[in-house]
């Protein structure tokens, strides 16, 4: 990877393969390696790659989400808040559906509050008086 040189094409690989079905362990090396990329220069430089990894990331994983009423609501709801939280350094701004499925999610019954605490960040984001926290 060290190989290809422009920052955005290394972005342009880890976003893609990160926003599309990746297994965790290939997502977890992606998500190192476009944390390495990230910098106040990548910023200055690479204004839409930023623009794009805040706004369109967030997005790409709502697609991934079930519904708030399936049985793997939990496993989703998870799946996406474990690569948001890997970023947890980038202001995301969080669709409408991601909040409601991560709402469900807190809510269910297989929620086990200790383990799954990077679903729980964004949760106490939009809901920080919430009495599940509290639990």
């Amino acid at each position: 990877f060290s190989a290809v040189h422009p920052d955005a094409l290394k972005f342009r690989i880890c976003f893609n393969f990160i926003s599309g079905e990746a297994t965790p362990h290939f997502d977890e090396l992606l998500i190192s390696l476009l944390r390495s990329i990230i910098s106040e220069e990548f910023i200055e430089k690479h204004p839409y790659e930023w623009d794009e990894l805040r706004n369109v990331l967030p997005l790409k994983l709502e697609e991934r989400l079930v519904e708030e009423d399936d049985p793997n609501v939990l496993d989703s709801a998870l799946e996406a808040a474990r690569v948001l939280y890997s970023l947890r350094e980038v202001p995301f701004v969080l669709p409408e559906k991601m909040n409601l499925v991560f709402t469900a999610a807190v809510h269910s019954k297989e929620m086990n509050l200790s383990r799954n605490f990077p679903l729980l960040f964004y949760y106490a984001k939009t809901h920080p008086f919430s009495p599940k926290l509290r639990e």
